[in-house]
């Protein structure tokens, strides 16, 4: 299993909105044992998906024409496909097996 994030520094080519959801997001994923470095482009990238989401949210909700509404919809399945595989939902997460990080790393050599 690949280590867990050491920095939960956002990646600085994420928006701020982005990047406000990753500070949010990121301490919950890595105490769970989400968010290690090869989840780092996925969560980033999901991110940056959901920001874009968010905006495509609001404009639809004040022009609700057609090209908004795809648009949005392509954006959310984008979402669920990056939430399945972070394990971001209850049902995405009954098949990911995470081990809690000890204090001591060499604790797990020494377990009775």
């Amino acid at each position: 299993m690949p280590d867990l994030v050491d920095s939960l520094t956002a990646p600085n080519d994420l928006t701020p909105e982005a990047e406000a959801l990753w500070n949010k997001m990121a301490p919950h994923l890595q105490a769970c044992g989400l968010l290690t470095v090869a989840d780092v482009p996925t969560f980033a990238r999901y991110c940056r998906t959901y920001a874009a989401w968010d905006e495509a949210m609001t404009i639809v909700e004040t022009e609700p024409n057609r090209d908004n509404v795809l648009t949005l919809a392509k954006l959310d399945e984008m979402l669920r496909k990056l939430e399945a595989n972070l394990g971001l939902s209850p049902a995405d997460r009954t098949g990911i097996r995470t081990e809690k990080p000890s204090q001591n790393g060499k604790a797990k050599f020494f377990a009775a």
